[in-house]
């Protein structure tokens, strides 16, 4: 409306593919929220909406191809990864010298982010056990919380693995860096679906601006960032077999290990900090005619 009687340009900030988040819900799937949440009703809405705009804004070339078959004539799209400013989480960070003591010795396989359904962290847990007589002593870090942690500590124990999770919270990411150098490799373990496959986690990131190598699940945003920049191994979504040899490899190959967190470092730095995106953000909307 305001649009049409101001005819001032409107701009759409896609940072989730919003009605396929919604789908995933939980209280979306139960009886109650089938009957509140019209899952057809928010992909018609969407459409609505984005063919009325003048730019869209994406956090993955993939969500523009999705979004780009249900417009009604091409808008201009800017892809903006979900990165961080790096200067400033790198002054951001923090000590946390009691960590040492509990995470020194151990392998580390490190989880930063929430706790719910669709992250796979089941699927860590079946790696977990399949690992425990392989890699000694084998500690795996869990930093965040969800309603989903009570499920998750069920799993572990019903695989018998309670002494190799460390649950610690929720914690802000300038406690990061204090925790990643402990770790040996870092995890994204999310379930492949149309939301996490054109998503932009934050975590990725982060990961590599702290020179970790990475194991994630093939989502197809993730999986593309990772090879593009051989900063980590991929995994079939849900594989807990699989996952467990992505770790084991990572344990057994140090020096390559180490050149892969090299490699997500020098690409954070020079291809997704939030500075390069920022610009393509100030370029368009300097090209808006008001």
């Amino acid at each position: 409306k305001i649009k049409k009687k101001d005819g001032i340009p409107l701009v759409a900030d896609m940072h989730e593919n919003y009605p396929f988040f919604i789908s995933e819900i939980k209280f979306a799937n139960t009886l109650l929220g089938k009957l509140l949440i019209s899952k057809k009703q928010w992909f018609a809405k969407e459409k609505e909406w984005l063919s009325a705009v003048d730019r869209i804004v994406v956090v993955d070339a993939g969500m523009q191809e999705r979004i780009e078959k249900q417009l009604t004539r091409p808008r201009p799209f800017v892809v903006v990864p979900n990165s961080p400013e790096t200067k400033a989480v790198l002054e951001s960070q923090e000590d946390l010298p009691e960590l040492e003591s509990k995470y020194r010795d151990p392998f580390v396989v490190f989880y930063f982010g929430g706790l719910d359904s669709r992250r796979g962290l089941d699927t860590l847990v079946d790696a977990a056990a399949l690992l425990k007589d392989k890699i000694r002593p084998l500690k795996v870090v869990i930093v965040g919380s969800g309603s989903y942690e009570a499920v998750i500590r069920e799993r572990i124990k019903q695989q018998d693995v309670q002494d190799l999770f460390a649950f610690e919270g929720w914690h802000p990411v300038s406690h990061l860096q204090a925790f990643t150098q402990f770790a040996d490799v870092c995890v994204i373990p999310h379930l492949k679906s149309p939301q996490t496959d054109n998503s932009s986690p934050n975590k990725l990131f982060l990961y590599m601006l702290f020179k970790k190598p990475i194991v994630a699940s093939n989502c197809r945003s993730i999986q593309n960032i990772i090879e593009e920049n051989n900063c980590g191994l991929i995994y079939e979504s849900g594989n807990g077999r699989q996952l467990a040899e992505k770790i084991l490899y990572v344990q057994q190959h140090p020096e390559e290990a180490r050149a892969m967190g090299e490699r997500g470092h020098r690409a954070v730095l020079e291809k997704y900090d939030w500075s390069i995106g920022a610009d393509r953000l100030i370029e368009m909307y300097k090209g808006l005619q008001i």
